[in-house]
């Protein structure tokens, strides 16, 4: 009796498929407007350039890092004469792009011989970078994930003690520290790595691996050159970081359970209970159990509920749970075990279906919020009025002004994104049936 081949087998099957997710994705991402983060990094790094001292003229709660990609971004818009969004969503392709190739250079080493496993976390992969952000497509998450999930399948390749050139592991960990410098909230997620490695007894204690090294010494070096070249960071942070966690508050326990994406990050926690020691390859899905754990946590304790802060947990969760369905181990002889391994592939397929229809859906007839809705009436009156000058938004949201100043060919006459500060300071009385004083 002929043995039946997985589709994912045929290499012209397995190309077009990871070619149909990045088209997917990005076709949704391009017929639709920046997101208003976009439009108000790309806004002041364009006014840094033009004189404005940052963390003085303007007040941001980003770290320096983040400005200066996005200085890049509005350098080559300049130097190519085209839009500072397309601009930035060209380079963000790349870099999704690389992370991609990476990531699947990673898995052929650690896979070598198991072509359905490998090829298929390749394709959940495209999938998380390119079709799974939706709106949040460009966000620093977003980028956080493509930068740093070649080290968490770096950490996977160590735990089975196969050699990784040195080059390639500090080249791996240097964008790790990127993307921790970042989004400083994740840095849990290295340790969370590094103490898997060494509680484990994958490694030596006292080993010095070269992305440890590599993350260790680019974010030394990352706090001394903010402490030299925007030094105002540190006082800016300390004066309004309480004002700013009382903005849009959500209580950590609360989104631990309740954030966006949250159950399915818990849900496939326990199948990982359930199955992942059992798997033939336990490694992985280790990896992206304590990885999606460690970035739940980290999305919980910015204390906000945006989807975007949740995005890394929700496609690390996506990725173990496609790591349990592909891989066969012992636990196929209990029937309790393959009932939980039917429960889990069906959410991860119906999770794959629903954002594939939502993705098609954007990008054949994208959908206007009313936010959006309202820009687009504004955007004529600002295009004609305010193009090339400065326009004052008045507004506690940022969507007031983001991405209306960008399409309109504007720059912000603000120091804040948004009037957050009036949010924060008057969030009690808001929500007393007193008179707002």
């Amino acid at each position: 009796m002929p043995v039946r081949r997985s589709p994912l087998e045929r290499r012209a099957v397995f190309l077009s498929a990871v070619g149909l997710f990045i088209a997917l994705g990005l076709a949704a991402h391009f017929r639709s407007y920046a997101s208003p983060d976009t439009g108000f990094l790309l806004d002041e790094a364009a006014r840094v350039l033009d004189g404005a001292r940052l963390y003085v003229d303007l007040v941001d709660m980003n770290p320096p890092l983040t400005v200066i990609l996005n200085m890049g971004a509005v350098l080559l818009s300049r130097a190519l004469g085209l839009p500072e969004i397309l601009v930035y969503r060209l380079g963000c392709t790349a870099v999704f792009l690389s992370g991609l190739l990476l990531a699947g250079w990673l898995l052929r080493r650690l896979l070598l011989d198991e072509v359905v496993l490998r090829r298929g976390l390749v394709l959940l992969v495209t999938f998380a970078l390119f079709v799974l952000p939706g709106q949040d497509f460009g966000e620093r998450e977003h980028l956080l994930l493509a930068l740093v999930l070649p080290y968490l399948l770096l950490t996977a390749t160590r735990a089975t003690a196969r050699a990784v050139p040195t080059g390639a592991a500090v080249s791996i960990g240097l964008l790790a520290a990127a993307a921790f410098a970042l989004k400083p909230h994740f840095v849990l997620l290295w340790l969370a790595m590094e103490g898997y490695l060494r509680l484990g007894r994958r490694v030596r204690p006292g080993a010095v691996l070269p992305e440890t090294a590599a993350i260790a010494v680019f974010l030394a070096l990352h706090m001394v050159a903010i402490l030299l070249w925007a030094p105002e960071y540190v006082g800016l942070v300390r004066l309004f970081a309480g004002p700013y966690t009382r903005f849009l508050h959500v209580p950590f326990w609360e989104l631990l359970v309740r954030g966006p994406g949250a159950l399915l990050a818990l849900f496939s926690l326990l199948a990982f209970l359930a199955l992942g020691r059992r798997a033939g390859r336990p490694e992985l899905p280790v990896v992206f159990a304590i990885g999606a754990l460690a970035c739940l946590v980290a999305g919980a304790a910015q204390q906000k509920g945006f989807s975007y802060h949740f995005y890394p947990a929700i496609a690390l969760a996506t990725l173990l749970l496609g790591t349990l369905a592909w891989d066969r181990g012992a636990w196929l002889r209990s029937w309790v075990l393959r009932l939980y391994r039917v429960v889990a592939v069906s959410v991860l397929a119906t999770v794959v279906v629903v954002v594939c229809v939502r993705n098609v859906s954007a990008a054949i007839r994208p959908e206007r919020d009313a936010e959006q809705e309202l820009m687009e009436r504004v955007l004529p009156v600002v295009s004609t009025r305010g193009a090339g000058e400065r326009v004052y938004v008045m507004s506690y949201n940022i969507s007031s002004a983001y991405p209306l100043i960008n399409y309109a060919g504007s720059r912000s006459a603000s120091r804040f994104p948004q009037l957050w500060i009036l949010g924060s300071a008057y969030i009690d009385q808001l929500r007393s049936d007193r008179p707002l004083r």
